[in-house]
């Protein structure tokens, strides 16, 4: 059984459902008519919300098994883009598919041709930026408030904090170590 994340039930079903219609065509060169044995038992699919500098991954876990995982801001994208993010994972479930070469790439540009879908290996710089815009604007509206800034007397180096600590409790015990200066709390 399959553990699948809340937020990517229906990108995980959207992205079955494409490789269902075209199971005929993606199992060609395959011994089998299911697409179930020609994959590797997905073992979860998950959100990983500290990864930013990828889409997705397949992890090979020990045995048969792999595990999926879609980056957090994948969810704020629209949906062709995480379902399309999905498709790429999945096809590297397949057993004859590691890498980005032979079978994968094969049935990448199979399903690119027939569902309009852009599984590429990589994405261009300018186009995930504009996807992304939306994404690092939120992020920043949610970013967390420091009510505690103290700065250094020397070079006005500033540190922001959020908590008090001993530091923010008594700044003018540190000195910054670029210029030696001391700190005090603004």
């Amino acid at each position: 059984m399959t553990k699948i994340d809340k937020e990517l039930y229906k990108i995980y079903d959207e992205a079955w459902r494409v490789l269902d219609d075209y199971k005929e065509e993606l199992l060609k060169y395959n011994d089998t008519s299911s697409l179930k044995k020609a994959m590797y038992n997905i073992d979860s699919v998950v959100v990983n919300r500290r990864c930013n500098s990828r889409r997705g991954c397949c992890k090979h876990l020990d045995g048969n098994t792999v595990k999926v995982e879609l980056s957090g801001y994948m969810l704020s994208l629209p949906e062709k883009e995480a379902v399309t993010t999905m498709v790429h994972e999945l096809l590297h479930c397949f057993r004859d598919s590691r890498g980005h070469r032979g079978q994968w790439l094969w049935r990448a540009n199979l399903l690119k041709s027939r569902t309009g879908l852009n599984i590429t290996r990589v994405r261009t710089i300018e186009n995930e930026y504009e996807l992304r815009k939306d994404y690092y604007e939120q992020r920043a509206r949610n970013q967390r408030e420091y009510n505690i800034v103290c700065r250094c007397k020397n070079c006005g180096y500033e540190i922001r904090r959020s908590r008090e600590t001993q530091f923010t409790k008594h700044p003018e015990f540190y000195k910054h170590p670029q210029c030696g200066g001391t700190f005090e709390r603004v």
